[in-house]
């Protein structure tokens, strides 16, 4: 398949601006795989224009407008989870069974939803951990403005409840009112009455349910026919742009690898190859774990 390389040429203030190039080398025959956040909708429009092959992962705040999400979006039990898949037309993708999904064509694509009950649970109890923290944050700071010995603001209190609840993800999950609470004066010293606040908390339960429903599931479409790519190679190559991913996490962060700010081509390719070396060295352990070499190994995001 031919296809346009993309340039950076630089302008005259610095920055780059994107430009496909005829004169680049060509884009030959390939499969592209990425999450959705990472491409915009002209870039797909583009790829396809161009004939490419391609796999996207949905990005999971998007899922509500994929065409089968209502259809095949699941409340998932704690008990007999794989028999209520099976019953639903679910197909196990790995000998364990960890990893589930389902398959159809619709508005000319090919779309999988894969469930994985392992990284369901973790997300479930995460979320409960998150609702707990922030239960205690409230607890501690009731008591902090029961004994406060100046005026409280509630202008301050509601951006510090909204901005605990947005980073832990539980916004329209749990509501929050403020009721006015005044300090007696015999313990103020004699002071006038200190204005404070008192937080109550309510559990919204249909939306906690409802954000559960994207719990454990990956959606993948592609554009991608049957006869060129069975469903397990769609997911086998979307476990595979996974396994890069943590190739490069593995290099920054666990082996420490710090910033080396280098500019000379033979500097750069001896700092990558130091780089690449030692992700080798780590490769002997990940290999007897199970983690990298295993053809199937326990899926998390769809399989990485």
């Amino acid at each position: 398949m031919a296809g346009l390389a993309w340039e950076y040429p630089r302008r005259d203030d610095g920055a780059n601006s994107g430009r496909t190039s005829a004169s680049a080398p060509q884009l030959g025959a390939c499969i592209l795989v990425f999450d959705r956040g990472m491409v915009s909708a002209a870039n797909l429009a583009a790829i396809e224009v161009a004939g490419h092959v391609y796999l996207s992962a949905v990005d999971p705040d998007a899922l509500a407008s994929v065409p089968l999400w209502d259809r095949w979006s699941e409340t998932i039990p704690a008990d007999d989870w794989q028999a209520v898949l099976m019953a639903r037309r679910w197909v196990p993708y790995d000998a364990g069974a960890t990893l589930w999904y389902r398959e159809a064509a619709e508005s000319g694509y090919r779309w999988f939803f894969a469930f994985d009950y392992a990284r369901w649970r973790l997300e479930v109890a995460v979320q409960a951990q998150a609702i707990a923290a922030v239960e205690a944050w409230v607890a501690q700071k009731n008591a902090d403005l029961a004994t406060a010995r100046r005026h409280r603001q509630d202008g301050p209190l509601r951006r510090a409840l909204d901005d605990l609840l947005h980073r832990k993800h539980l916004t329209g999950i749990i509501h929050y009112t403020l009721t006015p609470f005044a300090i007696p004066s015999e313990a103020t010293q004699g002071r006038t009455a200190v204005k404070s606040w008192q937080i109550t908390l309510t559990l919204d339960d249909a939306a906690r349910r409802a954000a559960q429903r994207v719990f454990g599931v990956t959606c993948l479409q592609t554009n991608a026919p049957d006869t060129l790519l069975s469903s397990a190679a769609i997911i086998g190559w979307y476990r595979r742009k996974n396994r890069v991913e943590e190739a490069f996490h593995e290099i920054k962060s666990p082996l420490a690898l710090r910033p080396l700010f280098v500019s000379r081509s033979e500097r750069i390719r001896a700092h990558v190859m130091t780089c690449v070396l030692a992700y080798g060295c780590t490769m002997p352990w990940k290999s007897d774990s199970g983690s990298i070499t295993d053809p199937n190994p326990r899926p998390r995001y769809c399989g990485s």
